[in-house]
């Protein structure tokens, strides 16, 4: 008798194109359980407030577009965020999301008031975060990390605006 053989499978990232309004339907949880979710021209939609129960990295690419969320991302995620791509990702609400914030190019921005910035650590690999309204409401010196990746160094550029 033999043994029957098992398939081995490589794992991919996997990477979700948005390339219609609409793509994702109106209504629903989208739950990051690995991949990469990219806007397009088309569809740079909100979904600050589907996003749910996220087991890996929210990771998002705005794919050299200007999104913004304008609700917070949800606790129950807890893998943390990257953001991808040139373009701006701005994120509005108190983000209480758990784990690391990672930006690896473009710029990450907090508009109307400073969120908690998830309960992590900040990563730049490359990219810029950015704080345009409202001041500092809250220390994260010692959260900000740096990480040198291929040559890029991330910035990070505070400003106030009352």
């Amino acid at each position: 008798m033999t043994q029957p053989t098992r398939a081995r499978r490589r794992s991919t990232p996997v990477r979700c194109v948005l390339g219609a309004s609409g793509t994702l339907g109106g209504s629903g949880d989208i739950k990051f359980t690995g991949g990469t979710l990219q806007f397009s021209s088309s569809n740079t939609g909100d979904y600050s407030t589907r996003i749910k129960h996220s087991t890996s990295a929210i990771v998002l690419d705005t794919n050299n577009r200007d999104v913004s969320f304008t609700s917070a991302i949800d606790f129950t995620n807890n893998a943390g965020l990257t953001k991808k791509g040139a373009g701006t990702l701005t994120l509005g609400g108190m983000n209480v999301y758990d784990g690391v914030t990672t930006i690896n190019a473009g710029t990450l921005c907090f508009g109307s008031f400073l969120p908690l910035l998830g309960n992590g650590n900040i990563t730049f690999t490359g990219g810029t975060l950015q704080f345009t309204d409202g001041c500092l409401q809250n220390n994260i010196a010692g959260r900000i990390k740096k990480q040198h990746q291929r040559g890029r160094i991330g910035h990070l550029r505070l400003w106030c605006h009352s």
